[in-house]
């Protein structure tokens, strides 16, 4: 079944409800290949901050368990507070970090070789942060990060996913996700109302954590949004435990 039969027996629209939405992705969840993505426009962009040491990319979630928990439970989620939710279709090749194995290691370490890079593998770290840690060394140390995502498409990938690991970003909220090296990894199969974030029962704990969070990544601008979306009673919850260090910027 495709995403616009699934999005038809559920009755999704564009400004469809939190269970119907949540339906739709969990029908997805059985299929590999799907991937959310969460924007403040019903357009997808590239991540253009370069603090958090990742590749340069359009950043999704895979639809996978790991994520459906966190949907399911109002879990903290990094980015669910925007305004749009696209879904995504894989396409091409992408690395999977947990299914990576040591052979596949070995071929890709031979490409760099090929392409003329000085590789001595001597870790004994799973396979899939191996080859994350040589392209980032190989790559200034990951500072340049479209040069990483440009050297990791040129061993044949059109993006990583880590199901849950923590390989690719070992933040608590985004232990599960996906970046894509350019728009040609995937194909856009659906953009909907993000009804996720707005009918779901965050609470004040969850809140609290989300706020610490982006204020700890310097992510101010973001913060204020996140803050702003908050309902006056939530809001004022907040206020009341956060650090006044904090509360003078909101």
């Amino acid at each position: 079944m495709d995403l616009f039969q699934i999005a038809a027996r559920v009755s999704i629209s564009k400004s469809g409800d939190y269970e119907d939405q949540l339906q739709m992705l969990q029908s997805l969840a059985n299929s590999d290949g799907y991937y959310i993505n969460f924007g403040d426009v019903d357009r997808i962009a590239p991540n253009l901050s370069g603090h958090y040491g990742t590749p340069f990319g359009i950043y999704a979630y895979p639809l996978n368990g790991h994520i459906m928990d966190k949907l399911q439970s109002g879990d903290s989620l990094f980015s669910i507070e925007k305004e749009h939710l696209n879904i995504l279709q894989s396409k091409g090749h992408v690395l999977d970090l947990n299914h990576y194995s040591t052979s596949d290691l070995d071929t890709d370490i031979k490409k760099l070789i090929n392409l003329g890079f000085d590789v001595n593998n001597t870790s004994d770290k799973e396979p899939g942060r191996v080859i994350l840690d040589i392209t980032k060394e190989l790559t200034n140390g990951g500072k340049k990060e479209l040069a990483w995502s440009m050297l990791l498409k040129k061993l044949g990938y059109s993006g990583l996913v880590d199901q849950g690991s923590g390989i690719l970003y070992d933040e608590p909220s985004q232990l599960s996700q996906a970046v894509f090296f350019d728009t040609s990894g995937y194909d856009i199969v659906g953009s909907y109302k993000n009804t996720l974030w707005y009918y779901r029962g965050m609470t004040v704990e969850n809140a609290v954590n989300r706020v610490e969070e982006m204020f700890k990544n310097g992510d101010i601008d973001n913060m204020k949004d996140f803050f702003n979306s908050l309902k006056k009673p939530m809001r004022n919850g907040i206020k009341a435990v956060l650090d006044p260090e904090i509360t003078e910027l909101l």
